[in-house]
């Protein structure tokens, strides 16, 4: 067990070191990885939109740098009793949700979807909105 941990960790050492710096680096939050496992302190590499590492990276070099000690990061929560329709086309970007870390939204699960369902569909999937609407 321990020889494949240490292999991981020199795997995906090596991986960062062949693959340059973050956009994004936050250092030393208080990670919640969402697996039901105890939160733990790590920084967390971004590239574009994709978390490329999570661990030690103290030397790692970032064109952003944020100060994470004293707050948290979790993955996206899920919304799962929305009435998030109204006012999703006046307002895409759900910045109400966004800021609470919401980004998948589960629509109308209490039969309150509008009807013809096809049209309100075809208006979801033309419409560039920031969370998942399910």
């Amino acid at each position: 067990m321990k020889r494949a941990l240490v292999l991981s960790v020199l795997a995906s050492a090596l991986a960062f070191s062949q693959t340059g710096g973050f956009d994004i680096l936050i250092s030393g939050a208080r990670v919640f990885d969402g697996s039901g496992s105890a939160w733990f302190y790590a920084d967390i590499g971004i590239r574009g939109d994709t978390i490329a590492a999570v661990g030690p990276l103290g030397d790692a070099t970032a064109t952003v740098r944020i100060d994470g000690r004293g707050m948290v990061a979790a993955p996206g929560f899920i919304e799962i009793h929305s009435h998030g329709r109204r006012g999703i086309f006046q307002t895409p970007t759900a910045e109400n949700y966004l800021r609470e870390g919401v980004t998948t939204i589960i629509e109308g699960p209490d039969g309150s979807s509008p009807l013809p369902i096809d049209s309100f569909r075809d208006q979801i999937a033309n419409t560039p909105i920031s969370p998942a609407h399910r």
